[in-house]
């Protein structure tokens, strides 16, 4: 019996390089959304204990997917981020 080998979602449509600076602003958006104080030198040494090893695109993918919905779980429990950021009506793209 032959394995299915699936493709990353991202596979082709953004760079590994674009995709470490989305997990970075993602990550300092969920922490800020928890109101915790923000430690730029946490940021890798956190993925890496997670996700683990760094220089794989896939575990990046992994990170910003992570990362993405705890933000919004965050979100959805404070009413005023919910209207000022996830409303639709005022998303410009």
């Amino acid at each position: 019996m032959q394995r299915l080998h699936t493709k990353p979602l991202t596979q082709g449509l953004i760079s590994t390089r674009e995709l470490k600076a989305e997990v970075f602003e993602l990550w300092n958006w969920m922490h800020e959304s928890n109101l915790a104080q923000v430690q730029v030198e946490n940021f890798k040494p956190e993925v890496r204990r997670l996700f683990g090893d760094l220089r794989l695109k896939h575990t990046w993918e992994k990170a910003y997917s992570h990362f993405f919905v705890g933000w919004l779980i965050a979100c959805i429990f404070d009413g005023d981020t919910y209207f000022k950021v996830l409303d639709p009506s005022k998303w410009t793209d």
